[in-house]
């Protein structure tokens, strides 16, 4: 899980900075026209993206907090109760089993 989270995370980060560059691409390209509309206009965009980059950071770290706060408690309900969580995981593997039969007839 954690791992998967860890992998969302850089790919998350890969592509605002795909998107990063290719704003600044765009700004670059821009600022032969060096009008006054053009640079308010890549200001806000700018702005945009940042707030953006902000906010998809923000909301990846509270994903990733609840993420581990789950993987915590179910492993502290474990150690509780090893009977139960033993008896818990034979059914899900026999559901899972069962359903795979099936699937794969």
């Amino acid at each position: 899980m954690a791992e998967q989270t860890q992998t969302t995370f850089d790919s998350l980060r890969e592509e605002l900075g795909k998107l990063a560059a290719q704003v600044q691409n765009f700004v670059s390209s821009q600022e032969h026209k060096k009008s006054d509309e053009s640079r308010e206009m890549m200001d806000k965009l700018m702005k945009e993206v940042s707030g953006l980059k902000q906010t998809v950071s923000e909301q990846a770290q509270r994903v990733y907090s609840a993420g581990q706060s789950g993987v915590e408690e179910v492993g502290e309900y474990a150690r509780r109760n090893p009977v139960t969580s033993l008896l818990i995981a034979f059914g899900a593997g026999c559901v899972f089993s069962c359903l795979l039969r099936h699937l794969t007839k």
